[in-house]
């Protein structure tokens, strides 16, 4: 008979590690957005720059 406190902290631990396989996976599309956004920005502050022929 499987004991039910090993099963729940096995399952804790699993759950745990895929709460902080999900959330290293957020804060990189995070980091990729924000790069994104200050890309975005530099295009954005260029144009008004730019000398129209």
């Amino acid at each position: 008979m499987i004991n039910y406190e090993s099963f729940q902290k096995s399952l804790n631990a699993e759950q745990a590690a895929r709460a902080k396989q999900a959330y290293q996976e957020m804060q990189q599309q995070i980091a990729d957005l924000r790069a994104e956004l200050a890309e975005l920005r530099r295009i954005v502050t260029e144009i008004p720059n730019r000398k129209v022929k």
